[in-house]
């Protein structure tokens, strides 16, 4: 029997061995990682900024010179008729107007793909950064709506001893009863919640979903910053979404540029040809005669049609124009507008923390109440009502200070968003 024992023992720990071998620690960090790897929205952008670059790298190709050969051979069927053969090879060069400004839209055109590149790479870092505090916010739920349950079912153990005793009556132990059987289903709720957005971010992160996970982290962790007011003062100018505006204002001028160039400019061509031919009556091939030309072109062609104001050149410059004097409009708004991002942003945080610190005295207060108001219940003073609205008023509390804690988090997040800095640069892990 003992045997028996000793080997279910044995194979009992195995098994929790081998399963804690299976389970994946996941930290932040390596949640990141794996989403910058994995994301195909960041693959595809990579693509198109390596088209980009390639673009960038031979915008100077429209003056590439074009070569050409040319042979024609013709043999009569008549047996006096004339044979004849002839050969052209032509080297052409063509220089527009609009060059400088092709070089200039190809560099341009680099620099917003490489921000577009750094946006989705940005965008795909916070939404797992805020997938992952979540996960950790739901852990927490977790826990706290279990210490519920525990003392729900503690108040309903000594219920029932004191029913058993004949020292209770009916309706209150069926009350608290209930009062304990009610909150089972949130804790599976908060589990069943937990384990769908941990599947969700298995997705993202290219994780298989029968892969056990263990999230790392602890929100208390990363809540341990101090904002520096200079933040408010920072030159919106170097931050993403004022750049976009600015690259934006750098479109519109090239392509007003490379319009009034190709409108009015004038377009210069060379070619250099050379060549021969010859030709005899059939029969007599050998003694045929031979010409060889040599010829050189430069053209100069000049638009007219665009010095017309009702042209559709000039009216294409003109609607550029328009877009130009849009464009710094919205260059000021957004200015303007990421401005009072940063300042609100700042101020919610503020606010935050300090609700958090009024939060966790609130906690404290109602802890100890908790603990009082049952040991007046224990002791007859006080019914089960009481002591029930004191759990309730506990659970609240810790709710209030998880809701504090992901709030403080995200505002965070989006504060480091839109100054453009590395992503957990404010919070300490």
């Amino acid at each position: 029997m003992k045997k028996i024992i000793v080997t279910l023992l044995m194979a009992a720990t195995s098994f929790v061995l081998l399963s804690a071998q299976n389970i994946r620690t996941l930290s932040i960090d390596e949640a990141v990682s794996l989403s910058l790897d994995n994301n195909i929205s960041i693959k595809q952008s990579k693509m198109d900024l390596d088209m980009l670059a390639l673009k960038d790298k031979y915008s100077w190709n429209s003056v590439s010179p074009s070569l050409s050969a040319n042979v024609n051979f013709t043999e009569p069927l008549a047996k006096f008729d004339q044979w004849s053969l002839t050969a052209t090879g032509t080297l052409s060069l063509s220089i527009t107007p609009s060059l400088a400004t092709s070089i200039a839209s190809a560099k341009l055109a680099y620099e917003n793909g490489l921000l577009s590149y750094e946006a989705t790479v940005r965008s795909v870092e916070k939404n797992v950064r805020s997938a992952f505090y979540s996960l950790l916010n739901d852990l927490e739920t977790i826990n706290s709506d279990k210490k519920t349950l525990d003392a729900a079912k503690r108040t309903y153990d000594s219920n029932l001893i004191k029913y058993n005793r004949g020292q209770l009556d009916q309706l209150t132990l069926l009350t608290s009863q209930y009062n304990y059987e009610s909150k089972i289903p949130t804790v599976a709720a908060d589990e069943t919640a937990y384990q769908t957005s941990l599947d969700s971010l298995k997705q993202v992160l290219g994780i298989d979903l029968s892969q056990q996970i263990e999230i790392n982290g602890n929100l208390d962790d990363i809540l341990h910053f101090e904002l520096d007011p200079e933040i408010l003062n920072k030159n919106v100018d170097e931050l993403p979404d004022v750049k976009k505006a600015l690259q934006t204002i750098k479109n519109y001028e090239i392509s007003i540029k490379g319009s009034k160039l190709s409108a009015y400019g004038p377009t210069v061509s060379l070619s250099y040809s050379q060549g021969f031919s010859s030709s005899a009556l059939t029969g007599n091939r050998e003694n045929g005669l031979s010409n060889e030309n040599h010829n050189i072109t430069l053209g100069v062609r000049i638009p007219l049609d665009s010095y017309l104001p009702w042209s559709n050149s000039a009216i294409s410059i003109e609607q550029a124009e328009s877009g130009l004097e849009a464009a710094k409009l919205t260059l000021e708004n957004t200015r303007t507008s990421v401005k009072m991002k940063i300042r609100n942003t700042y101020n919610s945080i503020l606010e935050a923390q300090t609700q958090l610190k009024l939060c966790e005295e609130n906690l404290e207060l109602m802890q100890k109440t908790y603990d009082l108001t049952l040991l007046a219940y224990n002791s007859g003073s006080k019914d089960l009502s009481v002591l029930q609205t004191a759990e309730d008023n506990l659970a609240s509390a810790r709710r209030n200070i998880q809701r504090q804690k992901y709030i403080i988090i995200n505002s965070v997040l989006n504060l480091e968003d839109v100054l453009g800095v590395p992503f957990g640069s404010f919070m300490k892990e």
